[in-house]
Order: structure tokens, then C-alpha cells, then sequence
């Protein structure tokens, strides 16, 4: 929704070489994160799958998660008033990013 559309974007919405900085500082280690909410998104529909109709229980992948993300998450955290500078300075100076972040906002909260 957004790391893609800004490499892609022609013309750039932020200039080539501030582009590769910018979505490190800003999305950091999202792919990670990513990859643990879809597998433990597919753990809870194996769960699905195995006790439909009536499920006892999603401990096992919940506490999994809780287990094995810390690491992914440490790194993540800390970053956050990084990606929020970088943002707020990137809406403040960039007339197409500003749209662009606007756009993306609007579908989420629709």
C-alpha cells in the first residue's frame, strides 16, 4: 500500500535519491513484520480449518507470536519516532507525498 507505489510511482513522488533512505527510515524492517502476521494469520486459519465449528482455542499460535516476535519488534520500536519524523518532514516539504499519504489514509479509514 505504500513502499510499492512509491518505488513504482513515475514520476517519483520523492526523488530517486532520497527514495531507498527514506522508506528504510520509514518502514524499516516491515517485510519482517510482515511475515510473521501472515504466518501467524495462517497458524489461526489452520486452527480454523481443524476445530470448525467450534474453536477451543488459538493459545498455541498467539503465545507463538509472543514468543518469537520480541526480536522483530525491539527493532521496530525504536524506529517508530524515526518513521514519524521522516514522514511528518516528507508531508510538510513534498506537495505529491502529502497527496499521495492522504490517498492511502483516506482508504484506510474507509
Amino acid at each position: 500500500m505504500y513502499v510499492q507505489p512509491l518505488q513504482s510511482a513515475d514520476p517519483p513522488i520523492i526523488p530517486p535519491e532520497r527514495l531507498s533512505s527514506f522508506i528504510h527510515d520509514t518502514y524499516h524492517n516491515f517485510m519482517e513484520l510482515l511475515v510473521l502476521h501472515r504466518n501467524l494469520l495462517e497458524r489461526l486459519h489452520e486452527v480454523q480449518r481443524d476445530e470448525h465449528p467450534m474453536i477451543h482455542s488459538v493459545t498455541a499460535p498467539l503465545l507463538d507470536a509472543a514468543l518469537n516476535w520480541h526480536d522483530a519488534y525491539m527493532e521496530y520500536v525504536p524506529n517508530y519516532p524515526i518513521s514519524h519524523y521522516r514522514i511528518d518532514v516528507e508531508i510538510a516539504t513534498n506537495p505529491e507525498f502529502k497527496s499521495f499519504a492522504d490517498v492511502r489514509l483516506c482508504l484506510v479509514s474507509t
